[in-house]
Formats: structure tokens, sequence, C-alpha cells
């Protein structure tokens, strides 16, 4: 229980601290995200299971979800007119859909590497 408790917890506060941060959330977000990722780590070595992982390994790889979105969200290049999120649904820039592409890269890139690290353990 107090897994799941700390891991909403940890996911209220980053997506809060990357919401106040406004345009600063370009770098913001880098660090929240990468901060997540380690805190998503620590949480499931304590609770469920112990796991052997590097924390600015993982930090990285947290902060790489980030900073693919906004290479995504800076860029309107030759290739696309319109973002990934626009292509699949068909919406628009939406305060209920802000951050979708960064949530969906890092539940990818970071549940992966801890799919990797629990299969290692």
């Amino acid at each position: 229980m107090s897994y799941y408790l700390f891991m909403n917890l940890t996911w209220l506060l980053i997506w809060i601290l990357t919401l106040v941060s406004t345009w600063f959330a370009v770098f913001i977000g880098l660090v929240t995200t990468g901060a997540g990722a380690v805190i998503s780590f620590m949480l499931t070595n304590k609770f469920i299971v112990p796991i052997k992982f590097e924390r600015m390994h993982v930090f990285l790889l947290g902060s790489l979800a980030f900073a693919i979105t906004d290479l995504i969200y800076m860029g309107n290049g030759p290739l696309y007119d319109k973002r990934p999120l626009e292509y699949l649904w068909g919406t628009n820039d939406q305060p209920a859909v802000l951050f979708t592409e960064a949530i969906i890269l890092w539940q990818l890139i970071i549940g992966l590497r801890l799919f990797l690290a629990l299969r290692k353990s």
C-alpha cells in the first residue's frame, strides 16, 4: 500500500512542479522527469524487490523522454506539421493533453528499463 501511495505522490509532485514552472518547464522538466525516474527505481528497490541500478543512468533516461518531447514541441520541421498526439487523436494544445507525449515516452523508456532491472534480479 505504501508503495502505491508514494508512487502517486511522486507523480503528483513531478507533474505539479513541471506545470508551475511555466516556460521554464523546457528546462525544469528535464530535472523533474529524471528525478521521477530515480525515485521510481528507489521505491521499487525499497518496497518491491532489491534491484541494482545507477542513479545517473536512470536520471538521464528519464530526462531523455522530456528532451525528445521538447524537440517535438519546439520544431515545426519539414517532415511533419503536427505533433504525434495530433496525428493519433486529432487533438490540439489543450491543457488536458499537455505533456502527453512526455508521459508516454517516459513510461516506455523507464518502464522498459525497470523491467530489465527486475528481470536481472
